[in-house]
């Protein structure tokens, strides 16, 4: 019996986005072995990058964009529905009333120009300071920086701190590194100096804060210092810090277990006291971050 001249192929049938994202993942996860299965895959990892992009914020203008794999897992742990990132995130996310209280009690430091979170929980304190640029993006348009130590770290936060809107807002700014916000705009660089193009074209009378996100690690510049050095000659080894200091109107800094000078420290309560832990008798040494042992 001949199908009816009207009907579809089977082939020719139009995949769910469900199944866009799938065959992204496949490629992605290096699942596609054949040639002819890792081009249709390639395809459709690009309806499935421009269906995150599109999902995840309408600023975006529906623009198709490739990502890299380990961002487009990233995204897709956050963004498919009924595969959440972790099992027990919601429970672990901050509450409303705590996010507001948090961000209130920054507000209420107008004064101070210079604060330092400096507390253990990296992923609660990103969430607070992210949540206070937000604010003031829509009390005071200009330019807001957040410069984070490397692109590891901001990978990290995109996945792992401790509120819903921040993370998506971070996961899509990690490509493109601007993004328009209202009347603001948003920048995204990392401490080597290599990152600071778009962040340098920023006029510095617009500049209004700046979110400067270190790890727990001591390692200011890392590898790009023994590039830089010999063009750009010695330089402070808070130089990441100093040069946005120097113009923005006001400066948070995460930090944990680091002395800064000029810089108010501020404390919250939702984040307890760091108590020492022991696994079989051994007392684990206060500069490893429980954080970054979650999965």
């Amino acid at each position: 019996m001949r199908p009816h001249p009207k009907s579809k192929a089977p082939c020719r049938q139009r995949l769910s986005s469900q199944n866009w994202i799938k065959s992204g993942v496949s490629l992605a996860k290096g699942q596609c072995y054949q040639p002819n299965q890792r081009l249709q895959a390639m395809r459709r990892l690009k309806i499935s990058s421009f269906y995150f992009f599109t999902t995840m914020d309408h600023s975006l203008k529906f623009r198709p964009t490739f990502l890299h794999k380990c961002e487009f897992i990233a995204l897709l742990k956050t963004q498919e529905k009924g595969k959440p990132m972790r099992k027990d995130a919601a429970n672990k996310d901050l509450t409303r009333e705590e996010l507001y209280a948090s961000v209130k009690q920054l507000i209420d430091m107008e004064d101070q120009a210079l604060i330092h979170l400096n507390q253990h929980k990296l992923f609660t304190l990103f969430s607070i300071g992210f949540q206070y640029l937000l604010y003031q993006s829509t009390k005071n348009p200009g330019a807001y920086i957040i410069r984070v130590e490397d692109s590891s770290l901001a990978e990290k936060l995109a996945r792992k701190c401790k509120d819903a809107s921040s993370r998506k807002f971070l996961q899509s700014l990690l490509v493109p590194r601007k993004l328009k916000y209202d009347k603001s705009t948003f920048y995204l660089d990392f401490f080597h100096f290599g990152s600071w193009g778009l962040t340098n074209e920023v006029p510095k009378e617009k500049a209004q804060v700046a979110l400067v996100v270190k790890n727990t690690t001591s390692r200011p510049l890392d590898e790009s210092v023994q590039t830089m050095e010999s063009e750009l000659g010695t330089f402070p080894e808070d130089y990441y810090l100093t040069s946005l200091t120097s113009f923005a109107k006001k400066t948070l800094l995460i930090a944990y277990d680091l002395e800064v000078s000029n810089f108010s420290p501020v404390q919250f309560a939702i984040i307890k006291k760091e108590t020492d832990r022991t696994v079989s008798g051994v007392t684990l040494s206060k500069e490893l971050s429980w954080d970054e042992l979650e999965d």
